[in-house]
């Protein structure tokens, strides 16, 4: 279709001129040439209206048509055409486009839609409206529904028809539109402050300022020349596009309804497609025909019609054309990129150059936008293999519409400039762009040869391609090290060969390109296994066991290793050979013990450094030691034993806590005793069966590898034997291995550590006999006399203090009497404090938790002691150095 034909000059048909002698048209007027010129087609609906209406105001849809021919004035407007829209036979775009033959179309489309609902508007309708928009073409709704125009053609949201609460005013008293003078301003386009389209900008400028005076048209009263009237509902969801220019309110009974605004019943859209192209409506939301003042509402007909036709006029962006000075960007040069915008006619808006936006969509580092806006810009990138995005916008200050456009450059590498050395042929990934860090390899007996490649790159690291296959020349610093040569056919593959023992570099180059080397690590002899070892079997690492690949001896004064843990050094204390002889495969690095970063039977060492090695008293070498790792070789062994006592000594258990896990069910298939040695204190070189005999392990959950076991002892309450924590020990010596399966060391060197006791410690004091009398010392219980015979010893007459404790006490440091360890003091008083006793030594009895001590009821003179109520303060400490201050109430007869 082509452009509307317009056979006038903008400046001179938008000219306003007044009629002054007659009212049955509108009379302020557009120049006669635009009137003469313009063509109008009118869709009608052959709808009769309220069968109960009077007859002069129906039928509705032919009344509202003669009303629309009049404003306009066939007289003056000659090119209105016509097309009846019946139920049975909707108006086409097809119609549309016959009403003058062949590419000629409207400049603006009214359609009287009274009775929209009433079947006579379907989706033919909404595709005429579709390509008005599409072809520039103004469209102006009158009638009762306006919402569906801006719903269906406009795409605006939340626009309802609503005739409540005036349902359809058949039973409103009066009846009026109250008119937004001021809003018809928004509608007014400004060039340089000054109108662009004078008169037909607004819609009810006329009316409200030359005709009325007034905002308020009044409609005939009901019965009276008015039968029917409703209006739409607008909610004003894009106050930018959506312009409301009045509101339609009624008195019933005397009340006003609605309230203010709340109907708007006259609107103008003006707004831009996603395509930039301007769409341009107006809804009359009402039959003008019923209004009192025909000529203020000819006159709005009138201007809404003439404002919608010069839809086409207007000119907006459109597109961007963006061009750039080459198809593809080599890394670190520039190219331009200049914009052309066009409006929806394809004319060059020069004008607009100024105002345009520049950006690069995927940024890099080393891109480079010269400059960001105006009509051109310049761009430059270091990182090549890619594509870039520039965008170009602008918006247009007449439509508010933003135009976007983008162009994709390729980034290409520069000039060879230096060699690059990698250890694969694929370069891909960062490799593209980034120089590979300096390569090292290794070359050993076992592996004598490396291949390595060589490529080009650019000033900034790009890849440009492989070296060259015929100029690639690969040489190495020192043969007797290491060879040098290029692949047969293909040089820029690079293969190197062992040839001694050392470290060295080969180098390649091309031309006068930057060359590159590599550093070589040539190891003749390899270490071939690392393994820890526990030589004392104290869970501390004290040697680490290298084994080499060809016999060789070792320098080790000028060695130079670094052995780690988690950021812990250990220290080499010398080298030795297995077998004793200087040359050997298998060398012992002697580590010094450090105790105070706890066992380290689990500890996988890293070895770096490097070891001077000779293969005969003519050649040497050095064994590179980068990240070796030293397996575990090292065995578990006991880091804690617990015991936790019971009453009266049955059901004792021991939790014993390795140094790393152990094998669940491999320490579950022996016995107690096969697994541990339990040593008490009185003999710490020959373990005892006693304790262990007829104990069973306890483990819960199904655990491959468990860090502890608990040993629930037998019944030891008719033992002869008592557990002393903190004075016996205990070691483990066989059952499960360690996840790297190594077994516990033997007994002879297994770690040994003392018994513990689990929990506080609990003190019980009791008196024997109290009160004291005369001879009744012989009749305290058998079983006291057994356990604290130590402390009664030959004594026939006094007290037994008896002090029974739950852990261990510590002997004080005062010198034993008698010969006897004292393991605490006691000082007796009488009622009123007077001294009786003091420095009574409390006494181990038979057992490890059993003291006591004995007074024999004198003072210090040695003489009886009266009647009464004495006071024995003892003071003891236990082995976890917690002291007790205990009062005991005595009684003499």
């Amino acid at each position: 279709m082509k452009e509307l034909r317009l056979a006038v000059n903008l400046p001179a048909f938008l000219l306003f001129f007044i009629v002054s002698t007659s009212f049955s048209e509108a009379p302020y007027r557009v120049h006669p040439d635009y009137e003469d010129t313009v063509r109008i087609a009118i869709i009608w609906n052959d709808a009769q209206g309220n069968s109960n209406c009077d007859a002069s105001t129906r039928p509705i849809g032919e009344k509202t048509l003669e009303f629309v021919k009049a404003a306009l004035n066939p007289q003056r407007v000659p090119n209105i055409k016509e097309i009846k829209n019946t139920t049975s036979d909707h108006a086409t775009w097809d119609d549309i486009r016959a009403l003058w033959g062949g590419d000629t179309i409207p400049h603006v489309i009214v359609h009287v839609n009274a009775g929209w609902s009433s079947g006579w508007n379907g989706r033919e309708l909404d595709t005429i409206f579709s390509r008005a928009v599409n072809l520039k073409i103004g469209i102006v709704s009158i009638g009762d529904d306006a919402a569906s125009l801006a719903t269906n053609t406009f795409g605006f949201s939340g626009v309802v028809n609503m005739p409540e609460p005036l349902g359809d005013a058949t039973k409103i008293d009066s009846l009026w539109i109250g008119l937004l003078r001021a809003n018809d301003d928004h509608l007014k386009t400004f060039e340089n402050g000054v109108l662009a389209y004078p008169g037909v900008n607004g819609i009810i400028s006329n009316a409200v300022d030359s005709i009325l005076n007034d905002t308020l048209m009044n409609f005939l009263p009901l019965g009276a020349g008015r039968c029917q009237a409703d209006a739409d509902k607008y909610n004003i969801l894009y106050p930018q596009w959506l312009t409301m220019l009045g509101y339609q309110q009624g008195h019933w009974d005397g009340e006003t309804r609605p309230a203010a605004n709340e109907l708007n019943v006259l609107v103008a859209i003006q707004d831009t497609t996603a395509q930039d192209l301007i769409r341009r409506g107006v809804a009359l939301s009402f039959q003008p025909s019923f209004l009192a003042n025909s000529v203020a509402s000819q006159q709005i007909t009138y201007d809404a019609i003439m404002f919608a036709s010069l839809t086409h006029t207007l000119s907006v962006a459109n597109k961007i054309v963006l061009t750039v000075s080459s198809d593809s960007l080599r890394a670190g040069d520039t190219v331009t990129i200049s914009a052309e915008i066009f409006d929806q006619y394809d004319s060059l808006l020069s004008d607009l150059l100024p105002n345009v936006q520049w950006r690069v969509l995927d940024m890099e580092p080393g891109d480079s936008l010269l400059n960001n806006t105006g009509g051109t810009s310049k761009f430059t990138a270091t990182k090549a293999w890619r594509e870039v995005t520039i965008e170009a916008s602008v918006i247009d200050p007449k439509s508010g519409a933003q135009i976007v456009a983008t162009t994709t450059i390729p980034i290409r590498p520069g000039d060879p400039h230096h060699m690059d050395i990698l250890t694969s042929p694929n370069v891909s990934g960062s490799l593209l762009n980034e120089d590979s860090p300096q390569e090292t390899i290794r070359l050993t007996s076992s592996d004598p040869t490396k291949t390595l490649y060589a490529v080009v790159r650019d000033k900034y690291n790009n890849y440009v391609r492989a070296s060259d296959p015929a100029q690639t020349i690969w040489t190495s610093a020192n043969t007797e090290i290491a060879n040098a040569s290029g692949q047969a056919g293909n040089s820029s593959t690079g293969i190197i060969s062992l040839s001694g023992n050392g470290t060295t570099t080969v180098n390649v180059q091309e031309g006068n390109l930057i060359p590159d080397a590599a550093i070589v690590n040539a190891e003749a002899a390899a270490i071939t296994d690392a393994i820890t070892r526990d030589i004392d079997g104290d869970g501390l690492i004290d040697r680490i066991e290298l084994h080499i690949d060809v016999p060789l001896s070792v320098d080790g004064q000028n060695s130079s290793i670094s052995i780690t843990y988690n950021g812990r050094n250990l220290q080499v204390n010398e080298i030795i050979s297995k077998s004793g002889n200087a040359r050997d495969s298998v060398f012992y690095l002697e580590i010094n013990e450090n105790d105070s970063w706890g066992l380290q039977t689990d500890w996988i060492l890293t070895l770096n450094g490097t070891l001077p090695v000779f293969f005969s008293q003519e050649a040497g070498g050095i064994i590179n030691l980068t990240n070796i790792t030293a397996r575990d070789g090292v065995g578990p062994v006991i880091e804690k034993a617990v015991l936790y006592p019971s009453t009266m000594r049955y059901a004792d258990t021991l939790v014993i806590t390795f140094s790393e896990p152990v094998n669940r069910e491999k320490l579950l298939d022996i016995l107690p005793e096969s697994a541990f040695n339990y040593y008490f204190f009185t003999d710490l070189a020959e373990p005892t069966s006693q304790v262990l005999q007829n104990s069973r392990f306890y483990s819960s959950g199904s655990r491959v590898f468990i860090d502890n076991i608990t040993i629930i002892l037998a019944d030891q309450s008719n033992t002869k034997f008592e557990i002393t924590p903190y004075k016996d020990m205990m070691q483990y010596v066989s059952g499960g291995s360690d996840s790297a399966g190594n077994a516990p060391p033997n007994a002879s060197i297994s770690r040994k550590v003392l018994v513990e006791m689990a929990g506080s410690n609990a003190v019980i004091i009791s008196v024997y006999p109290n009160p004291y009398r005369p001879g009744s010392i012989n009749t305290l219980p058998a079983e006291v006399r057994m356990r604290f015979a130590n402390v009664i010893a030959d004594k026939q007459e006094g007290m037994l203090v008896a002090v029974i404790s739950k852990k261990p006490l510590a002997p004080v440091t005062d010198k034993p009497k008698d010969g006897k360890e004292s393991y605490g003091k006691a000082t007796i008083y009488d009622a009123v404090g007077n001294l009786m006793a003091s420095d009574v030594d409390l006494l181990k009895a038979s057992t490890a938790t059993n003291y006591g001590l004995f007074w024999d009821a004198r003072n210090q003179n040695r003489r009886k002691v009266e009647g009464g109520v004495y006071l024995a303060v003892v003071k003891f400490k236990d082995v976890d150095n917690k002291s007790y201050l205990k009062n005991i109430k005595l009684g003499v007869q």
